[in-house]
């Protein structure tokens, strides 16, 4: 019969089988093959493409990343962060994640063309977001420059990166003759930044994104080893489960007022 480890007056209890099968329950998830985030090492992240890419992110001064979701959030997180208040001198990093027309053209209004890469992401291919604002963009590009030039600048001033096989913006990428990089399929969007999503942005600001993707392997590494804090994290998501069964605890969602 297991022992009782946690008891007290609100009579919350979990026995040593329990945390047991639980841990085994997470390493046994973490290995299935399309849980991307604890298997890097054997997805194809691009970082020899991006390599090849990198005398046109020196030559640029402006780089649009837009996509929706992860594909945005988490390299605007990486950015923000490394450079805090920092400028960089004569180079900008522009997120667009929003189809408000007003910000959306009032940005490319703003542009220097010849001077700026625009870097397009989906996970899939197909959000819908992504291809209106690509529609919004290939249609101002095309009322600048014309059908024929607008033509050669997607080669040159375009870079995607999306599934590997399938999708919109893959098939957009072959008929144009568009440089496309690889969203491992496997790794969901919120871990997207850990591939080429973010390096492209990393290696824009002058950051050693190879170093990144190493320190990246090596921090993985080290989580699947603390076996020790997982149990005690799996202690805590017992506890709190059972505090809220009990109706001991409550959680309140966040409830918005619409004038």
């Amino acid at each position: 019969m297991d022992e009782f480890i946690f008891n007290n007056s609100l009579n919350l209890q979990f026995s040593e089988s329990q945390i047991n099968n639980l841990e085994t329950q997470f390493f046994d998830t973490i290995q299935k093959p399309d849980i991307g985030f604890y298997h890097l090492k054997n997805l194809t992240l691009d970082l020899e493409e991006i390599k090849k890419i990198l005398p046109k992110l020196k030559s640029i001064n402006t780089l649009v990343h837009i996509g929706l979701g992860g594909s945005v959030l988490g390299p605007q997180a990486l950015t923000d962060s490394l450079l805090g208040a920092q400028v960089l001198e004569k180079k900008n990093i522009i997120y667009l994640d929003n189809l408000d027309p007003e910000d959306f053209y009032s940005c490319l209004q703003e542009l220097s063309w010849p001077n700026t890469l625009f870097y397009i992401v989906s996970k899939s291919g197909e959000t819908l977001e992504t291809k209106a604002m690509l529609h919004g963009l290939l249609q101002t590009m095309e009322e600048k420059m014309g059908a024929e030039a607008s033509l050669e600048y997607l080669k040159t001033h375009f870079l995607l990166c999306t599934d590997p096989q399938k999708g919109f913006l893959r098939t957009f990428a072959r008929a144009h003759d568009i440089p496309c990089l690889t969203l491992p399929p496997e790794l969901g969007g919120r871990f997207s930044v850990l591939s080429s999503v973010g390096f492209v942005p990393l290696a824009f600001i002058h950051q050693d994104f190879e170093q990144a993707s190493q320190e990246i392997q090596t921090a993985i590494k080290e989580l699947q080893n603390k076996k020790s804090e997982l149990r005690e994290l799996i202690k805590l998501a017992l506890t709190l489960t059972q505090l809220y069964e009990k109706k001991s605890i409550k959680f309140k969602r966040r409830s918005t007022e619409l004038f």
